[in-house]
């Protein structure tokens, strides 16, 4: 037996996930219950698998297993993440007809599969070339489930890049947001690159920008209005500021840092949309951007050249004792 077939889309799809989120409703409270995947997509074909999300509080997972085990599902922590529980049927193979996914309603994931449904049961030129993919990939990797999803991650991550310019607002920061921007701080993935006198450099403007005093300005980006990214700029006096040398002598020109905050979003691809997001909404009419990232951040320095900014310099920075590069960008370059 193949373990990824295409099969056609069948209308009974919808009746299946009906019966079981009822007999699932009937045994768990509180909880929202979503029908996901391929089979959740009007016409479109798939291993015929039917994937249910449920969005609950991630206090209750535990109990939520339990449950699910006296429903006849099994927990796959290989499978799983420490924010997406995953389940299947306890029954042979060819036998399963659904896979579970426990999620907060907040989180990557759960914005992943509703978004990704919702834009292919509208758009069909992405209807189409993600029905072709899928019958390649089963038709290439029959049994290697690794490299079935591999070949289709690339369509994954297009998706996600369109989820991010529709989904994702920003806005300047607020006080009761301060606590949410200090915990992240101490986050060892932004630790490493937020120390020392950088630290308290931006320990210090963050302080001042709350105080309403002129100088840096932090903005929080948002997704469904879930907090996940923040941006921290300053404008540059061209007639006074020393960066002005980088910049032309004409035009707004802007420094910026960022750091996400929630690791769930980190290595999915997203920093240049990001970035590109956050300049073509809050930074419009800016010419010119400049960032210097440490030298040896190499996957930060990846995702802005990625969203159009160039090296131009190596640099020794007043607040660190370790290499920078100064990298500039110009608002032509924006896609």
């Amino acid at each position: 037996m193949k373990k990824y077939t295409f099969k056609p889309h069948n209308k009974v799809f919808k009746n299946f996930f009906q019966e079981e989120r009822n007999r699932i409703s009937s045994r768990i409270e509180g909880v929202v219950i979503e029908h996901v995947g391929s089979t959740s997509i009007p016409g479109l074909g798939g291993k015929g698998i039917i994937d249910i999300a449920i969005g609950a509080k991630k206090e209750n997972f535990e109990k939520i297993t339990l449950k699910l085990d006296e429903l006849g599902y099994i927990f796959r922590k290989s499978a799983s993440t420490n924010n997406r529980f995953f389940f299947r049927e306890d029954l042979p193979a060819d036998q399963r007809k659904y896979h579970i996914h426990l999620m907060k309603t907040d989180c990557f994931d759960w914005y992943d599969f509703i978004f990704f449904r919702d834009h292919l049961s509208k758009c069909k030129e992405d209807f189409f070339e993600y029905e072709k993919l899928k019958k390649e990939a089963s038709r290439l990797f029959k049994e290697d489930g690794y490299q079935y999803r591999k070949y289709k991650e690339p369509f994954f991550k297009k998706i996600r890049q369109k989820r991010i310019i529709q989904q994702v607002t920003f806005r300047a920061l607020e006080n009761k947001d301060r606590d949410l921007i200090l915990s992240w701080l101490k986050c060892p993935h932004i630790a490493k690159w937020f120390y020392g006198q950088g630290l308290e450099n931006t320990l210090i403007f963050l302080d001042e920008y709350l105080s309403c005093n002129d100088g840096c300005m932090f903005w929080i980006g948002e997704e469904k209005e879930h907090s996940f990214v923040f941006f921290i700029t300053s404008k540059i006096n061209k007639a006074s500021d020393g960066l002005s040398k980088y910049c032309n002598k004409n035009g707004q020109a802007i420094c910026m840092d960022i750091a996400i905050g929630d690791t769930d979003y980190i290595g999915k691809g997203l920093g240049s949309t990001l970035i590109q997001n956050f300049l073509n909404q809050v930074f419009s009419k800016a010419d010119e951007i400049l960032i210097d990232p440490e030298k040896e951040n190499l996957q930060a320095i990846k995702s802005f050249q990625k969203a159009g900014f160039e090296i131009i310099e190596e640099f020794i920075p007043s607040h660190s004792h370790h290499p920078h590069v100064m990298m500039y960008f110009r608002r032509t370059k924006i896609i």
